[in-house]
């Protein structure tokens, strides 16, 4: 990548994979797309894990929010277009 962006370990590893070995991995039913968002999804479950803990400890032991979406729509009002 050219851009900046950093790459998560599954987009290094794939990017190191020659394109007929990757076909040939395609064929035999290794989902590389598949591989990329299980590697996001927990990356998410992670962050929320984090951000739980920091939310309980910021707030003095006690859990104030239950997700950062409950936090992002009390503090800044969710989706309200108003």
């Amino acid at each position: 990548m050219n851009n900046n962006k950093q790459q998560t370990a599954v987009e290094q590893l794939i990017s190191k994979i020659p394109l007929g070995m990757r076909m040939q991995l395609a064929e035999l039913g290794v989902d590389f797309e598949q591989a990329k968002e299980m590697e996001k999804e927990q990356m998410d479950k992670v962050a929320g894990d984090w951000w739980n803990e920091g939310a309980c400890y910021v707030s003095g032991g006690e859990r104030k929010y239950e997700s950062f979406e409950q936090y992002y729509n009390e503090t800044y009002g969710g989706n309200n277009e108003n």
